[in-house]
């Protein structure tokens, strides 16, 4: 009942009402009996401490609801705070995917678009498929890469173009089919080697590097047939593999003609 406004609100005018009382039994007593003048003094004062201290915890009770008020919406601040970053993550792992694909989907209509482009332009000067490794240059950061290209009537691969590789370096072409992935030749899907070790680039593809690189495998394929292969390295985790897995079927038209 303390904590409550009109309470406070009644003890005030309570204690205002006796102090009106006490001023005009002052002015009231001319004639004064001393003995009940100082009765009703002590009534009235008395009576006025008793209606403060009330009014005092009011304002104590009052306090601390406010202090368990506070409290009560902090914890209630923290725990809606973690439900929103809860909900945030939910959220981006939710668009995450969405802008993931709209990304590739953008990515590989330039990277078509590129090699087109580039296929038009291109001379034989640097080989004859040079233009896809520029094309995929000019959309990814790689560091260097090379194209293989099946032989006419032969199952024998030989390089067809280098991107970023000294061009007096001789690249065996053989010794790079042998450690390519079967899921490469066989099934023509494209493939990713993430973290792969300076030694073993240089051993099995001639890309060399003094650093950790991602090697990606891309297929070339006409007529349902892995006609060559495009490996490139690079620093960066790239998302090739989707996208060209998602456009090889445009790239074997572009091969075809």
């Amino acid at each position: 009942m303390l904590k409550t406004i009109k309470t406070r609100y009644l003890l005030l005018g309570l204690m205002l009402l006796n102090v009106f009382a006490f001023i005009l039994w002052q002015v009231s007593q001319t004639d004064r009996n001393t003995g009940l003048f100082n009765s009703v003094n002590f009534f009235l004062f008395g009576l006025f401490l008793v209606f403060f201290w009330f009014f005092l915890q009011s304002i104590l009770s009052q306090r601390q609801e406010l202090s368990n008020t506070i409290e009560r919406l902090n914890e209630e601040n923290v725990l809606l705070r973690d439900d929103i970053k809860v909900l945030k993550e939910e959220l981006d792992q939710y668009r995450a995917p969405k802008v993931s694909a709209m990304l590739n989907s953008k990515s590989a209509e330039r990277l078509v678009a590129l090699i087109g482009q580039l296929k038009q332009d291109s001379s034989d000067s640097r080989g004859a498929l040079y233009y896809i490794l520029a094309a995929i240059a000019r959309e990814y950061p790689i560091c260097c890469g090379l194209v293989l290209a099946k032989k006419k009537h032969s199952d024998e691969f030989c390089v067809e173009g280098k991107y970023a590789l000294d061009e007096s370096y001789v690249i065996d072409a053989a010794s790079v089919i042998q450690g390519l992935d079967s899921q490469v030749l066989t099934e023509g899907d494209a493939i990713a080697h993430i973290g792969v070790p300076a030694d073993y680039i240089k051993a099995a593809s001639g890309l060399g590097g003094s650093d950790k690189v991602n090697i990606y495998l891309l297929p070339l394929i006409v007529d349902g047939t892995v006609v060559g292969v495009v490996e490139i390295a690079s620093f960066s985790n790239l998302p090739v593999v989707a996208v060209w897995n998602s456009i090889k079927d445009e790239i074997s038209s572009l091969l075809s003609t």
